[in-house]
Formats: C-alpha cells, sequence, structure tokens
C-alpha cells in the first residue's frame, strides 16, 4: 500500500514538472540547464600591456593588497560603530580625520581597481 502511495506521488511530481513527456536526450539537457544554472565560473582577469596599468594590475592582485583593504574595512567598522552621541570635542576631530583617511584609502583602491582590470 505505501509503494503505491509514494509511486503515485512521484508520477504526479514528474507530471508537474513535465518530465513524463520528455525524451532521454530532451532530460539530459534539462539536467544540463540546472547544472549550468547553479554553476558559477570563475573570472580571471587578463593582464594589461600598458605598463601603468600592468603595474596596477599587479598591486590589486596582490594579497598584500587584498589584505591591507580588508583591515581598512574592518578599522573603518570599528571608527564608524564609536561615533555616538555627546562625544567629545576631541573624539569628533578623531572620527573626522579617521573618516577622510578611509575615503582616501578606498578612492584610491577604486583608482587602481579601475586602472589595473579596465572598465569590463
Amino acid at each position: 500500500f505505501i509503494s503505491v502511495i509514494v509511486d503515485k506521488f512521484n508520477e504526479e511530481i514528474k507530471k508537474r514538472q513535465g518530465a513524463h513527456n520528455f525524451t532521454e536526450e530532451q532530460k539530459e539537457w534539462v539536467k544540463i540547464q540546472r547544472l549550468l544554472v547553479h554553476t558559477n565560473p570563475k573570472i580571471i582577469p587578463i593582464e594589461p600591456i600598458n605598463c601603468l596599468r600592468l603595474q596596477c594590475f599587479k598591486i590589486v592582485q596582490s594579497q598584500a593588497f587584498e589584505y591591507t583593504i580588508m583591515l581598512a574595512i574592518i578599522v573603518n567598522t570599528v571608527f564608524l560603530c564609536i561615533d555616538h552621541y555627546g562625544k567629545s570635542a576631541q573624539l569628533e576631530e578623531i572620527l573626522t580625520v579617521a573618516n577622510q583617511t578611509f575615503v582616501v584609502i578606498f578612492t584610491v583602491e577604486m583608482v587602481l581597481k579601475i586602472t589595473g582590470y579596465d572598465f569590463k
């Protein structure tokens, strides 16, 4: 009795998916399409020919650059968390300087990446 219910359930699922009318080739195509939807290809950037762009490319590809930017993001987050109502003038000045510093750091990162990777 249970196996009949399970078989009928599986038949209904196939009917709703439309798989009962597919040929084996069509079923294989659907399987491949589903696999492609869930596959994320790795994008490998191409080294530029221009000397300046090549130097920027090498900088932004380096592990040290990635770690430096990650550290800047973390420290910036900490500074953003420190900001509060009623803070002293000294803390206000420190936060302002830190904010301006991080704007410069992240702008330099953006310029280096756009120059090294191109707009594509």
